[in-house]
């Protein structure tokens, strides 16, 4: 156990001593004990560092990272700026980060459009926001390879005069390997740096072990014989934490449907896309996959939800996404602000405070706006319709195409389907695709929605469906491989037993997952670099269990180990093409939501092990 300074803050060894957290505003930080010593910037300012003490130092980091990772937090701003280099020899201390001890004082993630903390040349792609990612170990990981690729190169991977630039580059641009900027810099060497810079962070080394095996036989090589041999990285490395994938699965032609959707749409399309299913079946995931690819076409992904009946207002989901996009437009340089401000003026005219009253933000763009004469309620309306279509026709252009994503749009207010049968009823409103997301568990032939969609057939628009299935034994195997990179009888034998229990709802399948780890069924031996679980003990746990069981038992393992789970229940019967049609269905959201929900009913609590007046509380 970390020994506990004077602060009561564990001090972790190769990390500067706290001597006490402060608040600073509304945010807390951190007086740190001087490790005396010198920058590793500086010194790699001055090239003062040779190959040998190049892998020592990150040696000495990894091992740091490891001790950091193991009390189960990320550190989230690996950079030069942050190791101080010992007066003597290759000692390497890490300053710590509020991350580091306080993870929930911090967000590591950052909304979509806003500058990231710190250095950008050493964010990882889930840091810039733009990727719908939570940054976790592997992200440090990132950053840790962006410091030696610097020591060897002498400059940054994605090296720009301006921040946007360098996020494109972690985002989209592949590095150029180290060894082709300096032909001294041996290729093994080389390609733990790319392992370490994968876009992807499931392809980057998945453990410390890993990394830490490759270094240290490069620095033996490299002391014992004076070179560095050729070799394959990362053999043998193994998640040492439990961590299921964030990754899409079973979901690939859907996706390339939308993919294709879009490319019409940037081409002066209008369409509209419905994909339904069951609650659990990945409908956000899918939609929100689309963020990198609309991102790289030059186009601009916006997403609002819509709430439970009784809490949504009026417009809400489209509320959520303009101000997405207007908080991005604050995000860019005074030209591209002015711009933005001459197009929407144009637009609105001198109409703008009936979007202001909407989208109070839009204000800090185009300005005080002139008051609007007073008319009747039915004028008001007629006026909101026209000047929101000009609205968000001045957002779509040819350069700039819209991807609108309206999730949960089984609980849309009524006014929200008007504008959308309006918009799409507007031919002048080109270079759009709106996604809709519903339950179709919780739509009928007499739900709004079902009427809005066929209006807009009688119209004449085209209207793609997406309508997602349960995972099939392939897809399973997959997560279950990514999950524990290992395969066998026991893992086949595993699958078998998930699909089973989950009916292969993907939000099931992962529940399931982190359900078995919670009540330590997996083990990793570290030693031999494999996980291990006792097959007989989980299926006696399981035994005709349905998804409700184990998620059930999911909430009650959060409160006893003091997390609140997030949660939100959709009770009602499940559907085909899911086989449990009597098995009620419980789905993870945030824990405030519960209240919301007013067809819970006293068995569900029971099950939960929550008195129903408490729900009033949250």
């Amino acid at each position: 156990m970390p020994a506990v300074g004077s602060s009561g803050i564990p001090h972790i060894p190769g990390v500067a001593r706290v001597l006490e957290p402060a608040r600073l505003g509304n945010g807390l930080t951190l007086v740190i004990d001087d490790p005396g010593g010198i920058f590793l910037k500086t010194l790699i300012q001055t090239n003062a560092l040779k190959l040998e003490s190049i892998l020592s130092v990150a040696i000495r980091t990894v091992d740091i990272l490891r001790s950091i990772h193991a009390a189960k937090n990320v550190h989230a701003a690996v950079s030069p700026f942050n190791m101080v280099y010992g007066e003597t020899g290759d000692k390497i201390t890490i300053l710590p980060t509020i991350a580091t001890y306080f993870p929930r004082e911090q967000s590591l993630s950052t909304d979509a459009g806003s500058e990231p903390e710190g250095p950008v040349d050493y964010i990882s792609p889930e840091q810039t926001g733009r990727t719908n990612l939570v940054p976790d170990y592997r992200s440090d990981y990132y950053s840790l390879g962006v410091v030696p690729y610097e020591m060897l190169a002498g400059t940054c991977p994605f090296a720009s005069p301006d921040s946007l630039g360098t996020i494109h580059g972690h985002l989209a641009r592949p590095p150029v390997p180290p060894d082709y900027l300096n032909e001294e810099i041996p290729e093994a060497v080389s390609n733990i740096v790319m392992k370490l810079l994968s876009k992807d962070r499931k392809d980057r080394y998945q453990s410390s072990r890993g990394i830490l095996r490759d270094l240290e036989k490069c620095l033996q090589e490299l002391q014992t014989a004076g070179t560095i041999s050729l070799f394959q990285v990362a053999q043998g490395d193994v998640p040492e934490q439990f961590r299921v994938p964030e990754k899409l699965y079973g979901r690939k032609s859907e996706l390339q449907l939308l993919y294709r959707t879009f490319d019409r749409v940037r081409n002066g399309h209008q369409e509209l896309v419905t994909v339904l299913g069951p609650p659990g079946s990945g409908k956000t995931s899918l939609v929100s996959a689309m963020r990198e690819h609309v991102a790289e076409s030059g186009g601009q992904f916006i997403s609002g939800k819509f709430r439970l009946h009784g809490e949504s207002i009026p417009y809400d989901a489209f509320i959520q996404a303009f101000t997405e996009f207007v908080q991005r437009i604050l995000t860019r340089d005074d030209d591209e602000i002015a711009s933005w401000k001459g197009k929407l003026l144009a637009a609105l005219g001198a109409n703008g405070r009936v979007i202001i009253a909407l989208i109070p933000q839009l204000e800090l763009v185009i300005g005080p706006q002139p008051p609007l004469p007073e008319v009747g309620p039915q004028e008001a309306q007629h006026r909101f319709d026209l000047v929101f279509q000009s609205f968000v026709r001045a957002l779509c252009s040819s350069d700039r195409p819209m991807c609108l994503f309206l999730d949960d749009c089984q609980w849309a207010d009524m006014a929200s389907l008007r504008i959308v049968q309006w918009l799409m009823g507007d031919e002048h409103i080109r270079y759009i695709l709106i996604v809709f997301a519903f339950r179709d568990t919780e739509v009928d032939w007499t739900h709004p929605m079902t009427r809005t969609l066929k209006a807009l057939n009688e119209m004449g628009r085209s209207i793609k469906s997406i309508a997602l299935t349960p995972l099939s034994r392939a897809e399973i195997r997959e997560i279950v491989l990514d999950t524990f990179r290992m395969e066998g009888e026991q893992t086949a034998l595993l699958e078998e037993v998930i699909r089973t229990n989950t009916a292969g709802n993907p939000l099931f399948v992962k529940e399931y997952l982190r359900s078995l780890h919670l009540e330590d069924h997996f083990a990793f031996d570290p030693a031999e670099g494999v996980w291990s679980w006792d097959l007989d003990r989980i299926k006696a746990r399981e035994v005709n269990a349905g998804v409700v069981d184990f998620l059930s038992r999911r909430i009650s393992q959060a409160w006893r180990f003091g997390r609140l789970v997030p949660l939100k229940t959709g009770l009602g019967p499940m559907k085909s093409p899911y086989r449990h049609a009597s098995q009620r269905a419980i789905y993870w959201e945030p824990l405030r939501e519960l209240r919301r929900c007013s067809r819970i009913s006293e068995w569900t609590c029971r099950r939960i092990r929550v008195k129903p007046r408490c729900l009033n509380d949250l």
